[in-house]
């Protein structure tokens, strides 16, 4: 899908007005899902550990 879109911009050309923009969004909910990742790896150790842990806001509803 990209390689006939590439190919067929003129050499040197810059990319349309807020492309970056676009890309870096694209980061966004990668960098979230990453941190969520984190979080429930911390919460596994804490818990094998033998430690409390609740979640900050569905931890009364899940206790």
């Amino acid at each position: 899908l990209l390689v006939p879109i590439t190919s067929a911009a003129p050499a040197g050309s810059e990319p349309p007005p807020g492309f970056w923009a676009l890309m870096f969004s694209m980061f966004i909910p990668f960098a979230i899902m990453g941190l969520f990742w984190l979080y429930g790896i911390w919460a596994a150790i804490r818990t094998w550990q033998g430690r409390d842990f609740n979640y900050p806001l569905i931890g009364r509803l899940a206790h």
